[in-house]
Order: C-alpha cells, then structure tokens, then sequence
C-alpha cells in the first residue's frame, strides 16, 4: 500500500514540477517581450536625438549589430590548433 501511495506522490510532484517549469518559462518569455520594448524605445529615442548625418550610422550600426548576434557571427576570431 505504501509503494502505491509513493508512486501517486511521485506522479503529482513530477506533474506540478513541469507545470511550474512551463508557467516559469511563460513569465520569463512575457518579462522579456516587455524589457525588449522598453530598449527599442530608449534606442530609437536616442538615434533620435541625434543629428541627422549620424542618425543613419546609428542605426546601421546597431542593426548590423542585432543581425550578428541573430546569425551567431560573434564568435568569430582565429581558429587555434595545429598547423
């Protein structure tokens, strides 16, 4: 009776385990939607403020930027090894 007892305890904790992983994940995905808007306004604001020459570095840089970090170009570097 007590392995059957321990095997229905073991199923509700592994069951609220992964639901409290999932609504974990879902929090952090919402929190992090939210920060990303609250930088792409601060970003856009102050390429804004700046004169119009620059404005357009500005925004070429920080796209080229975002594009590496998509790609994942930003590990480049000389490969070490043997010759």
């Amino acid at each position: 009776m007590q392995a059957i007892i321990d095997f229905i305890d073991f199923i509700v904790s592994t069951v609220t385990s992964v639901w409290d992983f999932f609504v974990g994940l879902l929090t952090n995905i919402g929190t992090m939607i939210k920060y990303l808007g609250i930088a792409m306004n601060i970003c856009t604001s102050a390429i804004g403020s700046m004169p119009g020459w620059i404005q357009a570095f500005g925004t070429l840089t920080i796209t080229i930027c975002i594009l590496f970090v998509i790609l994942g170009r930003d590990t480049g570097g000389k490969k070490s090894g043997g010759s």
